[in-house]
């Protein structure tokens, strides 16, 4: 009876120890991957900021900000790339408590469905407008809308899409939000000038000035990102932004000023999404593997210890 109830044992922990094995080599790589049918809204804003009407030439104050992002996937596109390649489109507008629109872009981006990572094809493009007619081909690097699965308390690059080119996202601490633990990384970039524009010459302060002058357009940005660690998904994102015109070195025009961030409402759906989901990555990629493992090993010890101690006991009774 005990020589029976070890093979059982032994049985029971070899097959434990191989399901760990599989759940580790197999079924968590075949669900940690970015979904082919991604759709999602995101609505973010800002309280008593600062922005540049085109239509007046002039910056107004203590306004209310929305940018709602929509992000959908082109699943044609994902499929004749073999299946291991996200392809997501993207469009963003910016309105005041008016509904008057201040900004829009476009964006097509490529990642790998498994590292995150952007990826060279599928036509991939950036726009600072709504006008299609205004797309420039834009070589994606680094990570883009979501941070990676199983993220580390590390610096990761990500995309920044007025500079054009990843930044540092460093890890600065977990937090809690809606019931789901979240990292916190953030990136600080200091005032860049990134480009140049010509712009009517009274935005430098003469009324009477005439033609047009030529103006650095300056950068300035904190961004904050709160990221479930198992999905890499992003659940909440901060900016906090200060664009402007200078002219020889001096600030003359602001163009954006203010601190941005999702809602509540975005925020908590985020969490409630990424968590869920993460839960069960974790139950895949930690917790079920490593009960498995210490139950198989605990089974095999006592399975060997059975089956000997059998053995020994019946070579006992023959003498």
């Amino acid at each position: 009876m005990r020589k029976v109830a070890g093979l059982i044992a032994l049985g029971l922990g070899a097959f434990l120890l191989v399901s760990a094995l599989m759940l580790k080599v197999y079924a968590y790589p075949a669900l940690a991957k970015v979904p082919l049918d991604q759709y999602s809204k995101s609505v973010s804003q800002g309280q008593n900021m600062e922005a540049f009407y085109v239509s007046d030439l002039a910056t107004k104050s203590g306004l209310t900000l929305t940018s709602t992002r929509f992000v959908k996937a082109d699943q044609a596109a994902e499929k004749k790339q073999g299946g291991n390649v996200a392809v997501w489109d993207s469009f963003v507008r910016s309105t005041d408590q008016n509904g008057t629109v201040l900004s829009a872009g476009l964006q097509r981006v490529a990642m790998d469905r498994t590292t995150g990572e952007a990826v060279q094809c599928c036509n991939t493009y950036n726009a600072a407008s709504e006008d299609p007619a205004d797309q420039q081909a834009t070589a994606y690097k680094g990570l883009i809308f979501k941070m990676p699965f199983n993220a580390q308390k590390q610096t990761y690059q990500w995309w920044d899409n007025t500079l054009l080119k990843p930044v540092d996202a460093k890890f600065v601490r977990t937090q809690d939000l809606f019931g789901t633990n979240v990292y916190v990384y953030r990136m600080v970039i200091p005032a860049t000038a990134y480009t140049q524009q010509d712009v009517p010459a009274t935005l430098a302060g003469d009324p009477k000035a005439t033609g047009n002058i030529t103006v650095d357009r300056v950068y300035e940005n904190t961004r904050t990102l709160w990221v479930e660690p198992n999905t890499g998904i992003v659940v909440k994102g901060e900016e906090v932004l200060n664009t402007r015109f200078q002219k020889d070195g001096a600030d003359i025009v602001t163009l954006q000023k203010g601190t941005i961030s999702y809602d509540d409402k975005t925020v908590k759906a985020n969490a409630e999404d990424a968590g869920g989901k993460g839960s069960k990555l974790a139950l895949v990629h930690s917790t079920l593997p490593l009960t498995f493992l210490i139950l198989g090993v605990l089974l095999l010890l006592a399975g060997f210890l059975l089956v000997r101690g059998n053995t020994g006991r019946g070579r006992r009774e023959a003498v």
